[in-house]
């Protein structure tokens, strides 16, 4: 019931916005809800889901357009000529990210957006294997995908950020010396019953615009947390679920005989507001199993501890700043979690 209202108010809030003039004023219009990039060739390729503002009145229904070009400017230019309509970027919630595109090419999009004074920064940047594939699957419950995505990122049952860092102005909160980490929600697309869906499968997270790791649905709930972006909610590892009532982690780090130390320490509020399947001991060790799964990817700082050290802890960055890499890889990571009421 959520979802259909979201999806009411959602077009009504487009034609509101549009209904300043007359109904074929309206007409004229292409209103773009998502678009995604893809490379194919030397070329980009645009899918862009497309309202049908004829149909507001009776219920948003969409259409996807595509247009191809060296650039993003090239290929926004090759869609615009696909249809007589003017295109309008102010509603644009969702972009997609495929799994072609090279550094420089992401590096291209953040610009496109970043650059378009029509783009809002509250749009999700999202991840796939193909964009395409992607916004051209039918929606499970609302004809606009776009809505259904931020629906589902958005989900109130949902506590962790699960992408927080996804757009590219809070995405660059590492845009410093060492690194510059994303972390893109990632969705799949695979058949079921004979008809195409998509699910979201985890994060990808991308250093410096290339991509670093994609994690799992369980590890990239740890990453956040371990990332202290989780503050309370459901918790989720290997199906079994836990209420946390108050997560807080403190981050302690030294240098001790040319070797970095890293410790995590985490305390964990379960209260009895609600019931969980998964009991203390083995939340925990979940916790501790997952946690070195994402240290084993530190090699390419997924965590972005070099920016984290740069900022944070100036006395031991100025010691290894000309080697922070090799420190950060060869570091020695511990996680402690304690349960409180």
């Amino acid at each position: 019931m959520k979802v259909k209202a979201f999806s009411v108010f959602a077009a009504a809030l487009l034609a509101i916005s549009f209904f300043c003039g007359d109904y074929h004023e309206v007409e004229d219009y292409a209103i773009i809800t998502a678009f995604g990039v893809d490379s194919i060739g030397d070329n980009l390729l645009i899918t862009a889901e497309i309202i049908n503002t004829q149909s507001l009145s009776q219920g948003a229904t969409a259409t996807i357009l595509y247009g191809s070009g060296k650039s993003m400017v090239e290929a926004m230019s090759d869609l615009s000529s696909s249809t007589p309509k003017n295109l309008i970027f102010s509603h644009v919630s969702v972009v997609v990210m495929g799994d072609t595109l090279s550094a420089k090419e992401v590096q291209g999009v953040e610009s496109f957006c970043l650059n378009n004074p029509h783009l809002t920064l509250s749009m999700k940047i999202i991840a796939a294997k193909s964009a395409k594939e992607l916004l051209c699957v039918k929606p499970y419950t609302l004809s606009i995908t776009a809505f259904e995505i931020v629906s589902l990122l958005n989900a109130t049952d949902k506590s962790l950020s699960f992408g927080k860092y996804n757009s590219f102005i809070s995405a660059a909160r590492g845009n410093s010396l060492c690194s510059k980490i994303m972390a893109l929600p990632y969705f799949e697309t695979a058949s079921e019953d004979d008809k195409t869906i998509y699910k979201l499968k985890g994060l990808k997270i991308l250093k410096n615009y290339r991509a670093a790791a994609l994690l799992n649905y369980s590890q990239s709930e740890v990453y956040e947390i371990l990332q202290n972006e989780f503050a309370s909610g459901n918790l989720t590892l290997f199906d079994k679920s836990a209420f946390i009532k108050n997560c807080k982690v403190t981050l302690g780090v030294k240098l001790y005989k040319n070797r970095l130390y890293f410790n995590y320490d985490i305390k964990l509020s379960a209260g009895k507001s609600g019931i969980t399947s998964l009991d203390k001991n083995r939340l925990k060790s979940s916790f501790v199993q997952l946690s070195k799964s994402i240290f084993a990817l530190q090699e390419s700082d997924v965590l972005a501890l070099g920016s984290t050290l740069q900022k944070r802890y100036c006395h031991i960055y100025s010691q290894i700043k000309n080697n922070t890499a090799l420190y950060i890889k060869s570091a020695d990571y511990k996680v402690g979690i304690t349960f409180y009421e």
